[in-house]
C-alpha cells in the first residue's frame, strides 16, 4: 500500500486512559478524515491487528463501521478513517438526543444477531475473565490499604451487611469454565458507539474476537454507574468496630440514562434466554461488579475522584449477590 500524507487540522480528543489522540486531518486532495494516533505503551494489539479486527467485524456490522483509509506502524502508530463528526452514545444520552432509545435498541439487536450466529462451544475465548480479575485485584490492594480497610473487615454498604472483604473479592473469579463463546466487539461500552440522526457506528477494535458475552456486555451495563451517574451528598467510610467498616453512598442517574440502564438489564435477560445461558444473571453481577471495582483505577484521569466510594460500594454489592 502506498502511504499518503496527512495534515492535522484539528485535535478532537485526547484519551484520558488510552493516551490516544483523535484528530481531523486532510490529504493532499483536501479530503477530510479522522486520524487516530496511538500511545504505543498503552496499545493492546498492533495497528495491523486492529485493522484485521475491523475487517472481521465488518462482515457482521458492515454499515456500522467507519471505513479505514490508511494506517502505519510507525514510532507513533496511526490509523486514518472515514470522519464521522458526532457525539458518542454517552454524550448523546447526556444531551437528551432524540432517537437515542431507538439507537440503543438497534445496537442491542445487532449484538444479539452477531452472538447468535457465532455461538460456539468449541472455541477458546480470547479474554480470560480471571486475568481481568487478577489485574483488578492487584489494583485494589493499595487502594484498600490507603483507605485502611483490611481483608478481615466485615463490610456494610448502605445498611446491608455483605460479609468479610476476604470473602467478597474472590467472587470476582469465575470458578467454572465458560460454556460457550461468541464473536464480539469486545468492549461495547457507550463511548465506543458514535450516534447521529438515528444512525450509529462502532469504533475501537483492539478487543474484537471470541468472548464470553456476559463479560463484554458488562462494559455497557456498568458504564452508566461509572460514567453517567452523579453523586448525591458526600459518601462516607467509617469504622464501627475493630473489624466492621460501614460505607454509605447515594448516586442518581439522569432520567434517560436510567431508562437506558433498564433497557440494558432487559436485553441481558432476553439474551440469556435466547442463548440458553441459565447462569447469565449470576455471572453478569460478577462481571459488572468486577468492572466497577476496576474502574476505580481511572477516576483521576476522568476527573471523577468523588466516585471512589460509590464504585467500591456498588461493586461489592454486586459481588455479594
Amino acid at each position: 500500500m502506498q502511504q499518503r500524507y496527512y495534515r492535522i487540522t484539528k485535535v478532537l480528543k485526547e484519551g484520558p486512559v488510552s493516551g490516544a489522540t483523535i484528530c481531523l486531518c486532510k490529504d493532499a486532495a483536501g479530503n477530510t478524515y479522522a486520524l487516530k494516533r496511538y500511545k504505543k505503551a498503552n496499545m493492546r494489539v498492533s495497528v495491523n491487528e486492529e485493522v484485521g479486527n475491523h475487517h472481521a467485524l465488518r462482515q457482521f456490522w458492515g454499515n456500522h463501521l467507519p471505513a479505514i483509509i490508511d494506517w502505519g506502524e510507525d514510532e507513533v502508530p496511526w490509523v486514518v478513517m472515514e470522519a464521522i463528526e458526532c457525539p458518542n452514545l454517552l454524550q448523546a444520552i447526556d444531551q437528551q438526543q432524540p432517537g437515542s432509545q431507538a439507537v440503543v435498541s438497534d445496537i442491542f439487536d445487532a449484538l444479539l444477531a452477531m452472538w447468535s450466529q457465532t455461538k460456539s462451544a468449541n472455541q477458546p475465548i480470547s479474554r480470560d475473565p480471571n486475568e481481568r480479575a487478577d489485574r483488578v485485584a492487584d489494583s485494589l490492594k493499595p487502594m484498600f490499604a490507603g483507605l485502611e480497610v483490611h481483608s478481615d473487615d466485615c463490610i456494610i454498604v448502605n445498611g446491608r451487611p455483605l460479609g468479610a472483604l476476604s470473602s467478597l473479592l474472590p467472587k470476582m473469579y469465575n470458578d467454572g469454565e465458560t460454556t460457550f463463546s461468541v464473536f464480539c466487539h469486545g468492549d461495547p461500552n457507550p463511548e465506543n458507539f458514535l450516534v447521529k440522526e438515528g444512525k450509529w457506528w462502532a469504533i475501537d477494535y483492539d478487543r474484537v474476537g471470541l468472548h464470553d458475552w456476559r463479560l463484554s456486555f458488562s462494559h455497557f451495563m456498568g458504564w452508566w454507574e461509572s460514567n453517567a451517574s452523579h453523586v448525591v451528598g458526600k459518601p462516607t467510610l467509617k469504622r464501627l468496630a475493630k473489624n466492621v467498616v460501614e460505607l454509605e453512598y447515594q448516586t442518581r442517574l439522569p432520567k434517560l440514562a436510567c431508562h437506558i440502564r433498564c433497557m440494558s438489564e432487559n436485553f441481558a435477560d432476553r439474551t440469556g434466554r435466547e442463548l440458553k445461558d441459565p447462569q447469565w444473571k449470576e455471572n453478569m453481577d460478577r462481571y459488572v461488579g468486577t468492572f466497577l471495582l476496576g474502574e476505580t483505577r481511572f477516576l483521576e484521569q476522568r476527573g471523577r475522584q468523588d466516585f471512589l466510594l460509590p464504585l467500591i460500594g456498588r461493586g461489592l454489592e454486586l459481588l455479594a449477590n
